[in-house]
């Protein structure tokens, strides 16, 4: 299960399954997300940062 974020994960790879979830986005439901803890938004930079080193 996907705590944060507002991503789905899709437990299997049934056209019926994947149509379900994009009807309901659709309709204007989605999932109500929370920011993952520590996420700053630097996280590119900081890759950089450490490869660069």
């Amino acid at each position: 299960m996907v705590d944060y974020g507002t991503n789905i994960l899709v437990n299997d790879r049934q056209i019926t399954t994947v149509e379900q979830h994009i009807r309901v986005l659709l309709a204007g439901e989605k999932k109500q997300g929370t920011i993952p803890p520590r996420w700053d938004g630097q996280a590119a930079d900081q890759i950089v940062a450490v490869l660069t080193q």
